[in-house]
């Protein structure tokens, strides 16, 4: 029997510093420090970034279509409606499974970006 790799997920809450009041549909960069694997997820409504809050097959890390080549951001296609899924490596990791948790066991980065 194959040892499984360890899952998890994260759930943090984006705050203006000086009201403390929720800031939503703020962009982040989420990056495995061990393989480079990158997404990009989206502060909901109520500034809530949570991997479980939609299933992680449901419009698969969606906003990762919204950084071009050039680390430009088109925020039309930003989306806080969809799952996120870190495979454990940069291609051909492993499948989806709304069972297990979004994220691979490993240090990550979280970076807020630039919305043009």
């Amino acid at each position: 029997i194959a040892e499984q790799v360890k899952r998890g997920d994260f759930y943090f809450l984006k705050k203006d510093d000086t009201t403390q009041r929720p800031l939503g549909g703020i962009p982040f960069a989420i990056t495995s420090m061990t393989t480079g694997e990158r997404h990009i997820v989206m502060s909901d409504q109520n500034g809530v970034v949570d991997t479980t809050a939609y299933p992680h097959s449901f419009n698969t890390n969606a906003c990762d279509k919204a950084l071009n080549t050039k680390g430009e951001l088109d925020v039309s296609k930003l989306t806080a409606e969809s799952g996120v899924w870190f495979s454990g490596q940069k291609t051909n990791g492993a499948h989806v499974n709304d069972g297990k948790g979004a994220l691979v066991y490993d240090t990550y980065f979280v970076q807020e970006l630039v919305v043009p």
